[in-house]
């Protein structure tokens, strides 16, 4: 079945809530997600406080949004 970008785009953004609350229900996805948040943070800042890096990763990780 060959659907036009126009419906294939439309059926997408229904999908897109179900979808990332699926994903934000699994643990291994969010653990996955934040550690890849915290190995950026430490590639662009280098090293720091533990508990810093933890603070920063969470800030990130709760306003992230995928478009």
């Amino acid at each position: 079945m060959t659907l036009s970008n126009t419906t294939i785009a439309k059926i997408a953004n229904a999908l897109r809530p179900e979808v990332l609350e699926y994903l934000m229900e699994e643990p291994e996805f969010v653990q996955y997600f934040q550690e890849r948040i915290s190995l950026a943070i430490h590639d662009k800042m280098g090293e720091m406080d533990e508990d810093l890096l933890i603070d920063l990763s969470m800030h990130i990780f709760n306003h992230i949004t995928i478009h």
